[in-house]
């Protein structure tokens, strides 16, 4: 979720920065509100929970995109970086959650998510929209952020932390192989 993205980018920075008025758009979640960084298992080889590990790489994703703007400004680029999450959705993505689960959220799933095309929105803002600026963050606007009209969404305060973002920069460099900017 998350190391895909770094990767790629350090792939694509070269043709991306070359590119006029280019843009990169992490994918982030909701879900990095719970997320914490944890370098002794950024891999989740050591131990692993099923939301522990996505909440990290949403949080995860959502850093580097920080990180990657500062980078890019910094290196007086003219490409920006943003970010972006869907909310809740009527996806596959329930098919992890067991069914007598899924089964009892239902009721209020129904209440909450919205249809693919709606939650694709806040990254086409992301992508697309003419007064977007480099650092940004959209999702959707409605209740908890899980649906609704597409605008800047919520950041936590633990997503704007630089100090572990420059140090998740190093790591993924270090694990990927891939250094850039």
């Amino acid at each position: 979720n998350y190391f895909g993205h770094f990767l790629l980018t350090g792939l694509l920075i070269g043709q991306l920065t070359k590119t006029t008025e280019s843009r990169i758009v992490s994918l982030s979640s909701i879900a990095h509100k719970s997320g914490k960084i944890d370098f002794d298992n950024l891999n989740s080889e050591k131990k692993y929970a099923r939301m522990t590990a996505y909440s990290q790489s949403k949080l995860a994703c959502l850093m580097f995109s920080f990180e990657l703007q500062r980078r890019l400004e910094a290196s007086k680029s003219q490409t920006i970086s943003v970010a972006a999450h869907p909310g809740v959705s009527n996806t596959n993505l329930s098919r992890h959650i067991p069914k007598w689960l899924e089964l009892i959220l239902k009721p209020l799933f129904m209440l909450t998510i919205h249809e693919p095309k709606e939650a694709a929105k806040p990254t086409l803002l992301a992508a697309l929209g003419p007064e977007v600026k480099g650092g940004q963050y959209f999702g959707p606007k409605g209740y908890r952020e899980m649906n609704g009209l597409a605008g800047e969404a919520f950041i936590a305060g633990r997503a704007k932390n630089e100090q572990v973002a420059k140090k998740l920069w190093e790591e993924s460099e270090r694990l990927t192989g891939n250094t850039y900017l």
